[in-house]
């Protein structure tokens, strides 16, 4: 029996759009698809994005210089992203209502798959971009749409009451940070899950307040199980959302050859909403395996949260010029009293590892002989570190700070 094709694939296939798997690939498609001035300027803005310098605006604008460039780019390189948020939405067509407000549509493949998938709901679809705005106009009218809008708004400058049944917002994210410092990674989960809700609650509060009472936002974010997720969970339930944790889904994808998640969250009003720290955690045991012995970066400072008892023993080195440069917090384990937690940062590196209870002694007497020939370099501060309590299930954290 041959196997029904998905949505997302159907309407991909329908645009003539598919995603490469290399580089070469999708510099061809550019070449065969752009003008030669155009694909020459796109090149020489990827060199510079790889050296770490990009002007985002002149970029967009530049990818949108037409609808054939932008399909072409939007498709070589999204197409699997396109593809899994069609299915996402096509999966879950209850969560949108009458009227809907897409948020940075770009050259408007998302908004019009929208329009398709709901052909009873009023569409408006919002980009800063008038290049983008006028392919995507292009791209509904050659699909003979009707039942969708297209206007230059920025969403955090929307009016009073102007809200929608459902805001679909997709990919907005990285260009609506208001980024002040940088993350230290020396930070625990909650410490770095604050900083970035800082810096994600402005475009969080716009998109909150574009959602009427009993309406939805629906965000499709490319993030990885880190603090930068926690942030925007944060922002979201700041804004006084409510994350509804049975329509999150990790939907896996690729860019090029590269395998990446994306995260579906939906979100409502809530008086009595969940934490966003536990939303988080409980999200993270049902995606990761923590019956492991060691664990590193973000799963070990989950881990931390997670599963650490009471502190048995801990310090944290300062260095005056570099800062934090080693925190070491011996704990009891919550999961079995035979175990016990060693959580260690040390040159950026952040490590956590299970040992029999049996060796508690030693390792106590290992960490006091470390402190001691920490206390002897020069231009360090150490400190015992303080036990805050045990983990999440409490309604506190441990933070080794």
């Amino acid at each position: 029996m041959k196997k029904k094709k998905d949505p997302g694939l159907v309407y991909l296939q329908s645009l003539n759009l598919k995603p490469v798997k290399t580089k070469r690939e999708f510099m061809d498609q550019i070449l065969k698809n752009a003008e030669p001035e155009v694909s020459t300027a796109i090149f020489e803005e990827l060199d510079r994005r790889a050296q770490g310098y990009l002007n985002e605006e002149y970029f967009y604008n530049l990818k949108n210089s037409d609808l054939k460039t932008s399909m072409a780019f939007s498709g070589a390189l999204d197409g699997d992203i396109i593809r899994r948020a069609c299915n996402y939405i096509a999966d879950h067509r209850e969560l949108f209502g009458r009227r809907i407000l897409d948020v940075g549509c770009d050259c408007g493949i998302m908004s019009c798959f929208l329009a398709l998938t709901f052909p009873d709901s009023e569409i408006l679809s919002i980009d800063l971009s008038e290049a983008a705005l006028d392919n995507a106009r292009e791209l509904a009218n050659r699909l003979g749409l009707t039942n969708i809008t297209f206007a230059k708004k920025d969403v955090r400058k929307l009016l009073a009451g102007d809200q929608y049944d459902t805001v679909f917002a997709m990919r907005g994210l990285i260009s609506n940070l208001t980024v002040s410092g940088q993350e230290d990674s020396a930070w625990e989960l909650e410490e770095s899950g604050n900083y970035f809700a800082r810096a994600c609650s402005g475009y969080a509060r716009a998109l909150a307040e574009a959602v009427q009472p009993l309406g939805t936002l629906v965000t499709l974010e490319k993030i990885e199980k880190n603090g930068f997720l926690l942030g925007w969970l944060k922002a979201l339930e700041n804004a006084g959302m409510g994350i509804d944790e049975e329509a999150w889904e990790e939907l896996p994808c690729k860019e090029l050859a590269l395998n990446s998640e994306m995260q579906a969250i939906v979100c409502r009003r809530m008086e009595n909403r969940p934490r966003a720290i536990d939303v988080f955690v409980r999200m993270y045991e049902t995606l990761t395996d923590f019956e492991q012995a060691n664990y590193d970066g973000w799963m070990a400072k989950t881990a931390v949260y997670l599963k650490a008892g009471s502190m048995i023993r801990g310090f944290r080195t300062v260095d005056k010029e570099k800062g934090i440069v080693m925190k070491v917090a011996l704990y009891s384990y919550k999961e079995d009293v035979s175990m016990i937690m060693l959580a260690q940062y040390i040159d950026e590196f952040y490590q956590v590892s299970l040992f029999d209870r049996e060796s508690q002694k030693e390792m106590i007497d290992n960490l006091k002989i470390i402190e001691e020939d920490e206390r002897k370099r020069p231009g360090v501060t150490v400190t015992p570190l303080q036990d805050t309590g045990a983990g999440s299930r409490s309604g506190s954290s441990i933070i080794l700070s």
